[in-house]
């Protein structure tokens, strides 16, 4: 899949991290996060470039994931240059934005897996690839979708 957009600034509440992942959909908040915690389990294995694009060129974005081992600080580690991923982590985006962009209605309950942040994108056009690489099979019934947002700004 390749997508385009316009990155605008950061809300409130957003950080300047850009998360690229997915979101799953639950009928609560507890089925949201057990199907992501799920997705994260079996594991999400995927390709990923993301792209600033500035008149006629294209600049590739250096992408970073977040490494966590119990009992040590997490720390953030670059992707290397293919994009390539072997799974996610959950994460918290900047749900004020998604919610006045009508892109998270009253209601519903979703949770994010981050398969990659680009940190510190000014804003304007970007171009996002992502390949999926052989998915699980068991994953087929999750409602998952896309997702590009800004990630919660820490308080």
């Amino acid at each position: 899949m390749v997508v385009e957009f316009t990155l605008p600034p950061p809300g409130r509440s957003g950080s300047p991290t850009l998360f690229l992942g997915i979101r799953v959909n639950g009928e609560d908040g507890l089925k949201s996060l057990n199907a992501a915690r799920e997705v994260r389990n079996l594991g999400l294995p995927a390709q990923l470039k993301l792209e600033r694009l500035d008149g006629q060129q294209a600049t590739t974005v250096p992408l970073v994931r977040v490494e966590s081992v119990a009992g040590s600080p997490a720390r953030i580690e670059p992707i290397e240059p293919t994009g390539h991923v072997a799974g996610g982590w959950l994460e918290n985006v900047d749900h004020q934005s998604l919610q006045s962009a009508g892109l998270q209605p009253a209601g519903t309950h979703y949770t994010q897996v981050a398969l990659a942040w680009a940190q510190g994108q000014a804003p304007g056009r970007y171009r996002l690839s992502i390949q999926l690489l052989a998915p699980d099979g068991r994953l087929s019934s999750t409602p998952a979708e896309l997702l590009v947002a800004y990630v919660n700004k820490s308080k």
